[in-house]
């Protein structure tokens, strides 16, 4: 684009008073071959999606990774109700605000929980179900037999509940639980945030200022994990976990109780505490692990196998 057509759209955007208009007229700016923007709304055309003026603005942030979506992972979208539904891989859902594109990036384009054991079947518990999109991606893998997925926060549990249930035959492998794992039995009383529900949590976001308060429960993981390991004698266990900021309690259980044997694989997100103390814990259970962090340095990824016993 030419510095007159970039000095004629910065003039426009300063003529509206619109946050969206705004936004969108610097977004076909920056991708002139894939997005519209018309007089009533604007089309991404790579997407075949057309979203009416003011609407889902959260998509403009995240529109880099519904384009990977598309082109990485062959995703389809349609937009209803303020709403955008989703079919990938198979897996139906519907995105409500942006942080749901994040995720679906993170599981379908780049890949963070694909995993292996060799074994015919396999026990997914998924700590931190969030939206279920997770749950469904390891429902739809052929040898899951099934997924045991935990949210302590109704909001967010009840949405997951609905985006199981647009996916009939792999609802059938997955059991969501709204409560959340921890080291012993509580209550907990946590600043809540739809938006960024990814984030809320014991070391979540600060999001007082919303003056916006959910009630959770939390349970002993051991009693639960012990049953769902004589409910599924000699199956291998992966777990994922990514409960913002429970896992260091999480693994103070683990740290005195250790690990089933059935557990085999770990892929766990940590959060401001560092990886430090996890690590050493899976170390001492016999498990090989390596970690990630971001530039923050407030948040990373561990990957964990249990070594065999020679």
């Amino acid at each position: 684009m030419k510095i007159s057509d970039k000095i004629l759209r910065l003039f426009k955007s300063q003529l509206t008073k619109s946050s969206w208009r705004k936004r969108a007229i610097w977004l076909e700016y920056e991708y002139p071959d894939e997005i519209e923007l018309n007089k009533g709304s604007i089309t991404f055309t790579k997407l075949d999606l057309n979203i009416p003026n003011g609407k889902f603005e959260d998509l403009f942030k995240y529109y880099s990774r519904l384009s990977e979506l598309k082109s990485v992972a062959n995703a389809n979208f349609k937009y209803l109700n303020n709403e955008i539904e989703v079919e990938i891989s198979g897996i139906k859902c519907v995105a409500q605000t942006g942080e749901d594109f994040y995720i679906l990036h993170e599981i379908f384009v780049e890949r963070v929980y694909q995993f292996l054991i060799p074994s015919d079947e396999v026990i997914v518990i998924d700590i931190g179900l969030n939206v279920g999109l997770a749950s469904l991606f390891f429902a739809s893998l052929p040898f899951v037999k099934s997924v045991y997925a935990f949210e302590p926060f109704e909001p967010t549990f009840l949405q997951a509940k609905r985006n199981i249930s647009l996916n009939p035959e792999l609802s059938k492998k997955i059991q969501p639980f709204n409560y959340g794992l921890d080291a012993e039995d509580k209550k907990l009383k946590l600043d809540y945030n739809y938006d960024n529900k990814g984030s809320v949590g014991v070391l979540g976001k600060d999001f007082s200022a919303s003056n916006n308060k959910v009630e959770i429960t939390l349970k002993n993981i051991g009693p639960i994990l012990n049953k769902i390991c004589s409910d599924n004698p000699n199956t291998q266990i992966f777990m994922k976990i990514d409960c913002e900021g429970a896992e260091y309690d999480i693994f103070e259980y683990f740290k005195k109780e250790g690990f089933p044997d059935q557990v085999k694989m770990i892929a766990m997100e940590w959060h401001r505490k560092g990886p430090d103390t996890l690590v050493q814990t899976l170390s001492n259970s016999g498990f090989a692990a390596f970690y990630t962090y971001t530039y923050s340095q407030e948040i990373g990824m561990i990957y964990a196998a249990r070594l065999q016993k020679q």
